[in-house]
């Protein structure tokens, strides 16, 4: 009898054992689970980049952090450029001044990266790092110029729009990228091409001599609106006029103008608008009309821009009455 008493305590015990392992794996499973399930939830870079960040910018679990770190800055190592474009934006992040230096250092590293995609990752964490920290301007304004020579219009906007930020209107340094970054401006992507444009035109309007400068094109406009004037002329005679036909311009002062019209068929309408704005601040009077057109398309095609559209049609007629606008205002009926 003491033996099936025996046995039968055995088998419980060991019936406890199991239960005990089998519960235990189920709650390993549980959190397995649920780790998936929020991975899928969170799939998507900019959740990651945020969840890493808060960790890393919290004050608890030192170790944790320091093992965080470590990984991050093996991974600016790392084959793949976009593990290396990932990390830089996640350590460029942390919002922790005592780490800026180091922050500056995997910067400047990957400033120089073969990769345009890490390029253009260095470029935007200068702008976090500015923002979080503006003791460390000097560094990174050395950085920012350094990085000017780009060659990939894949990330020159975010240089430009870096260098813009950080080192304002440093003439000296658009100077000696000013025909590359014209030449590459088709090429780059649409809202880096606006940031171009705008530190281009502020080039050339300190650098470049006005084309419009000595002429009295309201003087003669005024003529043109007095319909007894025996000398009347059309708006298009004006324009090709012999004191208006051949303005002299700087070779690079011409490089600019062309690109910008090429970019006047643009399908973004914001760049489209800064085009328009360009040439009517810098091109010569006898190229106003080039302007027109894609106005015109942007009024008809585009009714959430139309009261923007309208207001730079009235900033051009206002500048050049009648010789600009007296041969296009049917189309508006």
């Amino acid at each position: 009898m003491s033996q099936y008493f025996s046995k039968a305590i055995s088998i419980a015990s060991n019936a406890a054992k199991i239960s005990l392992k089998a519960s235990e794996g189920l709650v390993e499973n549980a959190r397995e689970l649920k780790k998936e399930i929020d991975g899928e939830i969170y799939d998507n870079a900019e959740a990651k980049i945020g969840n890493i960040s808060k960790e890393l910018s919290s004050n608890h679990e030192k170790e944790i952090l320091v093992g965080l770190k470590r990984i991050i800055i093996k991974d600016l190592s790392d084959r793949n450029h976009s593990i290396r474009a990932m990390a830089l934006k996640v350590l460029s992040g942390i919002k922790i001044r005592q780490i800026s230096p180091l922050i500056v250092m995997s910067i400047k590293k990957c400033s120089s990266d073969p990769s345009p995609h890490v390029r253009k990752a260095a470029a935007m964490a200068t702008l976090k790092v500015f923002r979080n920290d503006p003791t460390m301007s000097d560094q990174l304004i050395e950085i920012v110029k350094d990085m000017m020579i780009e060659q990939s219009p894949l990330a020159i906007g975010a240089i430009v729009t870096a260098f813009e930020a950080i080192c304002g209107n440093d003439v000296n340094a658009i100077h000696q990228n000013f025909r590359r970054c014209c030449e590459m401006l088709l090429d780059v992507d649409e809202w880096g091409q606006i940031a171009v444009i705008q530190m281009l035109v502020r080039y050339a309007r300190s650098q470049f001599t006005d084309p419009n400068k000595s002429i009295n094109y309201k003087e003669r406009s005024m003529e043109l609106k007095d319909t007894r004037s025996p000398n009347l002329i059309s708006s298009s005679e004006f324009l090709l006029s012999s004191e208006n036909k051949n303005i002299p311009l700087d070779q690079d002062f011409e490089l600019l103008l062309a690109t910008l019209n090429k970019l006047l068929h643009s399908r973004n309408n914001a760049v489209v608008m800064v085009v328009v704005s360009a040439i009517f601040e810098l091109a010569p009077i006898n190229r106003i009309e080039a302007l027109w057109k894609p106005l015109l398309r942007l009024l008809k095609s585009s009714p959430e821009i139309e009261a923007l559209v309208v207001v730079n049609i009235y900033k051009i007629a206002s500048k050049y009455p009648v010789t600009y606008f007296s041969d296009i205002y049917n189309l508006f009926f």
